[in-house]
């Protein structure tokens, strides 16, 4: 089964800081740059990083499973509601939702997106991202091939309190992991039989922590090729997306 998705003025899924003034300081082929002088900046985590002993790759993983959890008509990257930020988070790493636009969805269309977060948290946020899992038993091969289609030729604008990050080199993938499917999720009917499945999931994150308390905001543009999935009509997935973190 392939889901690709995903959220940001420049991009996907999506500017003004009032608050903070942050510098970025980019570093050769880094990925994400390191936020300095600047009292709420976060440090941000590059993809052969480990955070709390689990690798990038295991991190994006997770953000999947939570991901996938949501029924379709309650999913979070469809009928974002503030309210239901801090729905099904736990533990130290916050995760939110991409978005997609596509069809007769404006490209300058900024979607904007509200949420609270307790202090100290990190924060793992997708950009152009897709997992492919299997329940034919494909190779592992084909698996990966299906799970990367969706973010080839990406273009990536991502801006952190005004700072450009660059993520372009910091794009990731999980490995072959088992993952749960509900039989009722974002790309399936009820009907679907749930189970855990063989799966590869890859894209561009952005990966940054730990939040102390203050306002932010996180501005992503993307454009990516055609996708196809399901069997649909391939499409162009692009979107611009603005967060606005309230850290307390």
């Amino acid at each position: 089964m392939k889901i690709t998705r995903i959220f940001l003025s420049h991009k996907v899924l999506t500017s003004s800081l009032i608050t903070i003034i942050a510098i970025c300081m980019y570093f050769g082929n880094n990925a994400f740059a390191t936020l300095e002088n600047s009292t709420n900046a976060p440090r941000l985590i590059l993809k052969d990083e480990k955070l709390f002993d689990l690798t990038y790759g295991e991190w994006i993983a997770k953000w999947w499973q939570w991901y996938i959890n949501f029924p379709k008509e309650k999913h979070p990257s469809l009928y974002y509601l503030e309210s239901e930020c801090g729905k099904n988070q736990t533990g130290p790493v916050w995760f939110l939702p991409d978005y997609v636009a596509s069809g007769t969805i404006a490209a300058s269309e900024i979607v904007e997106r509200t949420c609270y977060i307790p202090s100290g948290k990190y924060v793992l946020m997708g950009i152009n991202t897709g997992m492919y899992w299997s329940d034919t038993n494909e190779t592992d091969d084909r698996i990966i091939s299906q799970g990367r289609e969706g973010q080839e030729n990406a273009f990536i604008f991502v801006e952190i309190n005004d700072t450009k990050i660059d993520v372009q080199n910091n794009r990731q993938d999980t490995g072959i992991f088992n993952v749960f499917v509900p039989s009722n999720n974002k790309y399936t009917g009820p009907s679907y039989p749930a189970g855990i499945y063989p799966a590869y999931a890859d894209g561009y994150f952005i990966f940054y922590g730990p939040l102390k308390p203050g306002y932010y905001e996180v501005f992503w543009d993307y454009a990516a090729g055609k996708t196809q999935v399901f069997g649909a009509s391939p499409v162009e997935t692009k979107a611009k997306v603005l967060y606005h973190l309230i850290v307390e």
